[in-house]
């Protein structure tokens, strides 16, 4: 499979997960579409061998957001419309976060090579995945552009550990992307 291939193949499968989470976290079953996703997710990056260098951002990127959405939640700037949830994040916005965490190197290396990209992009990016998911009615800002500027915090942050994630683990020159 030739490179642009590959990158279609992996942003297909990480945006599928995205609406699996978001779009599931309103089902009768929220689990169900997350955790579907996610095994898309996790068997793209196992049958592409990058589940050993992409193992730190699956931990920065579960960390971050548990700690990052829950901070928010608790101070009533964002809101979540589902149950179960982890310290106010919900379980299903984990595990979109360790989709992110899973799929970081082969569709945003761009942003980690920079820190100017990485803040710029991260915070927009994520501000603006949350306003997508608050449009799909899977959660709110709670206090208008507050809200958004804090999310928008919270990802450039969150954009500069992970750059430094990215710098600390190389990447391995063998793997498939």
């Amino acid at each position: 499979m030739n490179e642009r291939m590959r990158v279609l193949l992996n942003l297909v499968v990480f945006q599928a997960a995205w609406f699996a989470c978001v779009l599931g976290s309103k089902s009768s079953y929220p689990l169900l579409f997350p955790v579907l996703g996610f095994c898309a997710v996790l068997g793209l990056v196992i049958s592409s061998k990058r589940f050993g260098s992409a193992f730190p951002f699956l931990l920065s990127s579960v960390a971050l957001g548990m700690v990052g959405d829950s901070l928010l939640v608790r101070l009533e700037l964002l809101a979540f419309y589902a149950n179960p949830t982890i310290g106010g994040a919900p379980l299903w916005m984990i595990i979109l976060w360790a989709n992110f965490g899973l799929m970081l190197r082969p569709l945003f290396s761009w942003f980690l090579e920079s820190n100017i990209r990485c803040l710029l992009g991260f915070s927009l990016g994520g501000v603006l995945a949350y306003y997508s998911g608050w449009q799909l009615d899977a959660l709110a800002f709670t206090s208008g552009w507050f809200s958004a500027l804090a999310i928008m915090f919270e990802w450039g942050v969150a954009g500069l550990v992970l750059r430094q994630v990215h710098l600390k683990y190389p990447k391995i020159t063998d793997e498939s992307a």
